[in-house]
């Protein structure tokens, strides 16, 4: 994609959205990350609408930097926050800050495959 590769996040708590994209953008681990309403509002809470994080990284090689990131916001916030949802397409990883490595690496594979790159592709001489 010549515009980089959409990750989605959606938020259920303002402030939490707006902290995520703030990280992610510190970070440097993410082209742009800006915050979109889904028009909906969460059960009960008229002024806290659910949000969308629009995350977008370079490529797929920048996908391992971005969940980390992500994975590391999640470490600092309270245990009551959410796990945040990464989505590409159809496929979908939750990041709770609790991840090994194993499994960040199982999450970049099927977000590489949700966006119809093998790592063969991603490192053609990884033989």
């Amino acid at each position: 994609m010549s515009d980089g590769i959409l990750l989605t996040a959606p938020v259920d708590d303002a402030r939490a959205a707006d902290s995520l994209r703030r990280w992610l953008m510190r970070d440097g681990a993410v082209q742009r990350a800006e915050l979109r309403s889904t028009g909906k509002e969460r059960e009960g809470v008229l002024a806290d609408p659910v949000a969308i994080i629009a995350i977008i990284v370079s490529g797929v090689l920048a996908l391992p930097g971005a969940i980390d990131s992500v994975k590391r916001w999640r470490k600092t916030q309270p245990s009551t926050t959410s796990p945040v949802v990464l989505r590409i397409g159809s496929i979908s990883v939750e990041i709770t800050g609790n991840e090994d490595a194993a499994t960040l690496s199982r999450y970049v594979e099927l977000l590489q495959q949700a966006e119809g790159v093998t790592q063969e592709s991603v490192n053609p001489d990884a033989s």
